[in-house]
């Protein structure tokens, strides 16, 4: 597996904070911007897979 080895936290903390304003549940967020900041090299339906893990209060 591909993964780069030097990631600002800063920028993975950004991204995944405008994702969430954006529409994306909290731990999609954070999949999101983790994936993309390591270049993770696994399919975009890893984000997908974990909006499982969110809660919804209502």
């Amino acid at each position: 597996m591909n993964v780069k080895q030097e990631v600002s936290v800063r920028k993975v903390v950004k991204d995944a904070e405008n994702n969430y304003r954006n529409g994306y549940f909290c731990c999609e967020a954070l999949m999101a911007a983790i994936r993309n900041n390591f270049e993770l090299d696994v399919p975009k339906e890893v984000i997908a897979m974990s909006s499982g893990m969110a809660v919804v209060v209502s």
